[in-house]
């Protein structure tokens, strides 16, 4: 949902700590207000296991974005770190949050020259 003044615009800064990824979705869930149910369900877990991603394997500071715009709501997660996140084979020892982010999202992919991950869901309300 957009408006005539354009895309409506929210952005939070994170520390590299375990209780970040339940700051986050805490802090999404009042801009979430006016989107569809199951829109803000998939961008509450989408939100937690990019942060959780950050906060594992990431350099502060992290960076959480969010855009509603006409067609979408974009989420991008991002961080300090050097390297782009990897993908690997879900298992007993992780290697699931990009693959929720997957399952969830109707596209996502690599933030460019930033450590980080982009995601769009839907009509975004």
């Amino acid at each position: 949902m957009s408006d005539v003044h354009g895309p409506r615009r929210w952005s939070l800064l994170l520390p590299k700590d375990v209780p970040a990824s339940r700051t986050a979705r805490s802090a999404l869930d009042d801009w979430l207000s006016c989107v569809d149910q199951p829109t803000a369900d998939a961008a509450r877990s989408i939100v937690t296991e990019l942060v959780s991603n950050a906060v594992r394997f990431g350099r502060p500071p992290i960076r959480l974005s969010v855009e509603q715009r006409s067609t979408c709501l974009r989420i991008e997660v991002s961080d300090d770190g050097a390297g782009a996140p990897t993908r690997r084979p879900p298992g007993d020892d992780g290697g699931w949050g990009l693959e929720i982010v997957g399952q969830l999202a109707d596209r996502h992919g690599l933030l460019q020259g930033v450590s980080g991950v982009w995601c769009e869901l839907g009509r975004g309300g």
